[in-house]
């Protein structure tokens, strides 16, 4: 059993915030303070987004070792 919301995640923006999903549910939100901040609030968010593939990765690593 999982204990974190089923993958794949991810990013909607809207008024320069961008949201992480998983299907409707809303997981977080990456906010820019200002102009400059909002590409990393962005990569930030497609950061988050990727967290269930990268576990995922992860654990095939582990098999192999």
């Amino acid at each position: 059993m999982s204990r974190f919301s089923p993958g794949p995640w991810h990013v909607e923006e809207e008024n320069d915030s961008y949201g992480v999903f998983s299907n409707d549910a809303l997981l977080a939100v990456a906010l820019s303070d200002d102009v400059k901040d909002k590409d990393a609030a962005k990569a930030n968010a497609h950061l988050m987004a990727s967290a269930p593939r990268l576990l995922d990765v992860i654990k095939e690593i582990k098999e192999h070792l």
